[in-house]
């Protein structure tokens, strides 16, 4: 059996001092940097437009805020354009920057009420785009034995009384008030506005009830039957800037009250 000598007598080298099997590095060169030399921040070299912009730019101010939305600053008229018997989309002008549906919006029957109708909204131009609300009412006058009108915006189903009013002008029942539904009563910043259809065939205006009456939306409803050889005149629905803040309701109401005026009356208003 090896012994603990001969073990490193066959493991080191003989003759060699331990300093000699040690690895021998030379030392490293000292540098100093000259006053000409230029930060690394700041280099002039033959870096791409794009390099030098990710080397040299250093953002000094916090990245924008996204879930601030952003309104049109000008009038914008918007269409309706029928996409079969029961659904169309509001589509903004071919020129916009972003030419896709702003509203899809179709009508079902009640298939246990079935003279009552649910009209539904949502956005984009497809029937399983995000849920905006629907309301639901009867065909001309309602009895007590059908549902009473209801509507659904922002989460919460209220009666349609509650939203809508007709506002006394006379004999006439042409100016239509809107109380925009709110989740929370308490909530006020959904300012009440009306609409004026006092003109015959329109346009027909849509104003704050302030001291102000700033114009919010007008709708333009076809005047003109449909040519043969011609495209058929499309409602068209202005909003303005200070409009569109209330689009959903703006929306809500013009299509509770257009059905109201071409059809019977209702008993419930």
């Amino acid at each position: 059996m090896m012994s603990v000598a001969s073990a490193r007598a066959y493991t080191e080298p003989q003759g060699l001092e331990q300093s000699e099997l040690a690895p021998q590095y030379e030392p490293l060169p000292t540098f100093q940097l000259s006053a000409s030399v230029v930060p690394m921040e700041c280099i002039p070299t033959a870096a791409t437009p794009v390099e030098q912009q990710l080397i040299c730019s250093v953002p000094n101010e916090p990245p924008p805020v996204y879930h601030v939305a952003k309104f049109p600053v000008t009038t914008v008229k918007y269409q309706f354009s029928n996409l079969g018997p029961n659904s169309m989309t509001l589509l903004p002008p071919r020129d916009s920057p972003d030419p896709r549906p702003v509203y899809h919006i179709s009508v079902s029957m009640n298939c246990f009420v079935p003279f009552s109708y649910i009209t539904t909204v949502r956005r984009g131009g497809q029937e399983d785009g995000q849920f905006v609300g629907d309301f639901e009412m009867g065909a001309g006058n309602v009895s007590a034995s059908m549902k009473p009108p209801t509507i659904c915006l922002r989460g919460r189903e209220i009666s349609m009384k509650l939203s809508i009013n007709v506002e006394p002008t006379g004999k006439a029942k042409n100016r239509w008030a809107w109380i925009p539904p709110r989740p929370n009563p308490t909530l006020q910043d959904l300012p009440v506005f009306c609409w004026n259809f006092s003109k015959k065939h329109g346009p027909f205006k849509c104003e704050s009830r302030d001291g102000n009456q700033t114009l919010l939306a007008t709708f333009i409803p076809p005047v003109r039957s449909q040519q043969r050889d011609g495209p058929a005149e499309l409602p068209a629905l202005e909003v303005t800037p200070a409009g569109h803040r209330l689009f959903d309701d703006i929306l809500f109401s013009l299509l509770i009250i257009e059905r109201q005026r071409n059809l019977c009356f209702p008993t419930w208003l």
